[in-house]
């Protein structure tokens, strides 16, 4: 199995972990589900963030204001960045965004994540309604389906 692929078990794991503790979990316990998995320290703060705009509070961890997955503008988050990218934004981010909606793509398979890209196509909301919310779909998103 590749790294990619591991990592993105792991989220999923993490995300489950912490729905089962109340939403609340330590920076120890995010840690012991990647170890192995991140090359630098810095990697974590996208982890946080990311538990953190899908109301998972880690201990030790003071949301920022600069979350690439923020929804609070309208648009989802990836959405909104792949959207900037006539406007400025760098190929690195829009290359880590295409490689992690093809990633998601490849674990559920069923959303057509390599094909919308984050955008809410009526294909998309057709399969969240057929399949349900994977361990990745944030709340914040799926509160704007209804």
């Amino acid at each position: 199995m590749d790294k990619k692929t591991m990592f993105n078990e792991a989220l999923a794991k993490l995300v489950s972990y912490a729905t089962a503790h109340d939403n609340l979990i330590t920076m120890e316990d995010v840690k012991s589900f990647f170890n192995g998995l991140i090359d630098d320290d810095s990697q974590y703060k996208l982890i946080y963030d990311y538990l953190s705009i899908n109301k998972i509070e880690i201990k030790g961890f003071t949301p920022s204001d600069d979350n690439i997955f923020d929804d609070s503008h309208g648009m989802n988050a990836i959405s909104e960045n792949i959207a900037k990218d006539e406007n400025g934004q760098s190929q690195e981010e829009t290359d880590f965004i295409k490689m992690y909606m093809d990633d998601m793509d490849a674990l559920y398979p069923q959303y057509g994540f390599a094909k919308h890209k984050g955008y809410g196509t009526a294909a998309h909301y057709a399969a969240l309604r057929e399949y349900g919310p994977s361990p990745i779909h944030r709340p914040t998103y799926l509160r704007k389906m209804h």
